[in-house]
């Protein structure tokens, strides 16, 4: 279960890796579950995978497309492809809390951002974007970390109790996502081991209550990031490609490197990870 935009994609660029295509296709194949979690809403994710997409067709092994789960914005909902119909259908999706005022929670959020930030049509999460989209990576960032404490002063500020409990708050480098806690990328990864244990027959460790049997992969797991709950081992075994994490773990998420002992960032290590799955069975 990998995060898209820095962890399959080289940094800054919104295509996924080539090799990692030729690797997923080779998992796939096989009937081994494979999942996207991102905060990119469906139709964007459709147009980045794209190139998976063509690959698998290039080679008859459009059908096992059944294979790849997608957990969009953020973690909030979980699609699976059906190769009958050729299309994503839901299998997940979380919820606001009943009680919270997202209308007015929204629109407060918009107006304190309104001069740098443009809001993204998303199902759950509240997810807002710089506006100037001709940015440079570095410039991006920048803007983005803007959104980010502005964001978070205005939940401060929220008349409502449990405002910052019950609200995840994640800079992705590209921007920002607001989504409850019960709709975040680590409870993607609950929603994914759930589908697949009880829907697709795949075999667990049902002692392992973490689910350490799914391999976890992500490039923002410092406090604020959007891959933080996704990497900090609540499920999974977490591993971070994050290029500004060059200390060493002792605890989740681990850091990739390579035989020799050199750190991999970015694709580069989601690649040095996947190709080292080659031994192991669905």
């Amino acid at each position: 279960m990998v995060d898209f935009d820095g962890t399959i994609t080289e940094k800054g660029v919104n295509q996924i890796d080539p090799e990692i295509v030729k690797e997923f296709a080779r998992l796939l194949k096989t009937d081994f579950p494979v999942a996207i979690c991102t905060g990119r809403q469906l139709d964007s994710f459709k147009r980045r995978i794209k190139p998976l997409h063509e690959y698998l067709e290039k080679h008859r092994l459009l059908s096992k497309l059944k294979n790849l789960y997608l957990i969009a914005e953020n973690g909030a909902i979980g699609y699976y492809y059906d190769p009958t119909t050729k299309r994503y259908k839901i299998f997940h999706k979380a919820d606001w809390p009943k009680d919270f005022p997202k209308k007015k929670f929204e629109a407060g959020l918009i107006k304190v951002t309104k001069n740098f930030a443009r809001l993204l049509d998303h199902k759950i999460p509240i997810v807002l974007r710089p506006k100037d989209m001709e940015l440079n990576v570095h410039d991006t960032y920048k803007m983005s970390d803007e959104i980010y404490k502005s964001t978070l002063k205005y939940i401060k500020k929220f008349p409502y109790k449990n405002t910052r409990k019950i609200m995840h708050v994640g800079n992705s480098g590209l921007g920002c996502l607001v989504c409850p806690a019960n709709a975040d990328k680590d409870s993607g990864i609950k929603a994914f081991h759930d589908f697949l244990f009880t829907k697709r027959d795949v075999k667990f460790n049902t002692k392992d209550k973490r689910i350490r049997e799914i391999m976890v992969v992500g490039d923002n797991p410092q406090k604020g990031g959007n891959d933080h709950y996704f990497l900090n081992g609540t499920y999974g075994t977490a591993f971070s490609v994050c290029e500004r994490c060059r200390e060493k773990f002792f605890k989740m998420p681990y850091l990739v490197r390579d035989e020799k002992g050199k750190l991999l960032f970015n694709n580069k290590g989601t690649l040095f990870l996947v190709r080292h799955l080659k031994h192991l069975s669905p």
